[in-house]
C-alpha cells in the first residue's frame, strides 16, 4: 500500500463518519439527500467514490501533497526539462492556495490555480488537466497571478506555466479547439481578458493590466503528458538507494504519485 491510498481511506472515513466535518449525518451535507432513504445509485459510497476518482480534484490534492513533502529541488527536476533547463536545480517553495490570501484576493478564487511554486528566479505554475477543458481566460488568470506576485515581491522572475495533460489529441484540451501549442500562444498574445464578460475579473485585469501584459510577453507555456511525468518519476527513482534513510522516504513518495497516475489510466 502506498501513501496515496491513505487519501482514499480518509475519503471513506468522511463518508461513513461525517462527524469529522462537524455533521451528525451524511444527509445533512446535501439538499438532495433530505429523505430517509437516499438513492443509493447516486449517493451510495461506491457511486460517490467513483465520481471522485473520475474528477481532477483528488489527483490535484495528491500532487499537491507530493510537492509539499518532496525536497525543494524535486519540482525542478521533474518539470525543468519542459522549459529547456537540465538540470533544473532551483529550490522551490510550495505556496498553494495561500497565495490568494498573500496577494489580498482572500477567497475570491479569481485565479483558481492548481499548483504555485516560488523559486529565487522562477515562478513555476502547474495546471492539472484530466477531463475538463482549458481556455485563454484560464491561461490569463495564471499570468495575472504571476504578475501580482512579482508586483508584491518587487522581484522580476521567470514566469513558467506547465499544463499536465493526458495523452489525447491536443484540440480536446481547449474550449477554443486550438490545433497546436503555437496556436495557443499566438492567440494568447492577442487575447484581452478585460473583455471576458465577468465583471470582477475584468476589474482585476484593468487594475493590473500593465503588469499583466509584461508577464504575458515573458511567460513560458509548456505541456507535459502524464506518461512523460511517470517516466521522469521512474528516472528519478533509479538514482535513489532504498538502503539510505532519506532515499527510502523519497522512493515511497515517488511510487505513490506514479501509482496515482497509473491507477487512473492516465499513463
Amino acid at each position: 500500500m502506498n501513501w496515496n491510498d491513505e487519501y482514499w481511506e480518509q475519503m471513506e472515513r468522511l463518508y461513513w463518519d461525517p462527524r469529522r466535518l462537524g455533521c451528525r449525518r451524511i444527509i445533512e451535507l446535501c439538499q438532495d439527500c433530505q429523505k430517509k432513504k437516499p438513492n443509493s445509485q447516486v449517493h451510495g459510497y461506491g457511486s460517490v467514490i467513483a465520481r471522485l476518482q473520475n474528477s481532477e480534484v483528488p489527483f490535484n490534492d495528491i500532487l499537491n501533497l507530493f510537492l509539499r513533502i518532496a525536497p525543494a529541488r524535486m519540482s525542478g527536476r521533474l518539470f525543468g526539462s519542459c522549459f529547456g533547463i537540465t538540470p533544473f536545480d532551483e529550490a522551490f517553495t510550495f505556496i498553494g492556495h495561500g497565495i490568494q490570501e498573500s496577494l489580498g484576493l482572500n477567497h475570491a478564487n479569481i485565479t483558481q490555480q492548481d499548483v504555485f511554486l516560488l523559486g529565487t528566479e522562477t515562478i513555476l505554475m502547474i495546471e492539472v488537466k484530466i477531463a475538463a477543458k482549458s481556455s485563454l481566460l484560464q491561461l490569463a488568470k495564471y499570468a495575472l497571478l504571476a504578475a501580482l506576485e512579482q508586483q508584491k515581491s518587487t522581484v522580476r522572475k521567470r514566469p513558467c506555466l506547465l499544463y499536465l495533460t493526458p495523452t489525447k489529441p491536443f484540440p480536446q484540451i481547449w474550449s477554443e479547439k486550438f490545433k497546436t501549442s503555437e496556436d495557443v500562444l499566438q492567440a494568447f498574445l492577442d487575447y484581452d481578458p478585460r473583455r471576458c464578460g465577468k465583471p470582477s475579473l475584468e476589474k482585476m485585469f484593468n487594475r493590473n493590466f500593465s503588469g499583466y501584459r509584461s508577464t504575458v510577453e515573458r511567460i513560458e507555456v509548456r505541456f507535459m503528458t502524464y506518461s512523460a511525468l511517470v517516466q521522469t518519476l521512474h528516472r528519478q527513482r533509479r538514482e535513489l538507494d532504498a538502503t539510505f534513510f532519506g532515499d527510502e522516504t523519497l522512493i515511497r513518495l515517488i511510487d505513490g504519485l506514479a501509482e496515482a497516475i497509473e491507477s487512473r489510466k492516465l499513463a
